[in-house]
């Protein structure tokens, strides 16, 4: 299998595990699996964006993880999360 260059620049770290930016018009996101996040906040909808933010979680594969970022949907049945 041959991979892009450029696509292989959107692969990034997510703590131990590894995740994909997506990029639109106004934002960047990373789709990732639930189980690579240190650790799951409270599941209810009043959850502060405190409880939802994680201190350098997300960096580049040959680095340290330097960037912060906050959770915006999870679901840990399908293991899937989407940071911004």
């Amino acid at each position: 299998m041959v991979i892009d260059s450029d696509l292989a620049g959107g692969v990034v770290k997510v703590g131990d595990g590894r995740g994909f930016i997506v990029e639109s018009k106004h934002s960047r996101m990373v789709i990732t699996a639930v189980h690579c996040l240190p650790y799951f906040p409270p599941p209810i909808s009043i959850a502060d964006t405190g409880e939802r933010t994680y201190q350098d979680l997300l960096g580049p594969l040959d680095g340290d993880p330097c960037v912060w970022c906050e959770l915006i949907f999870a679901d840990p049945v399908a293991d899937i999360a989407v940071l911004d």
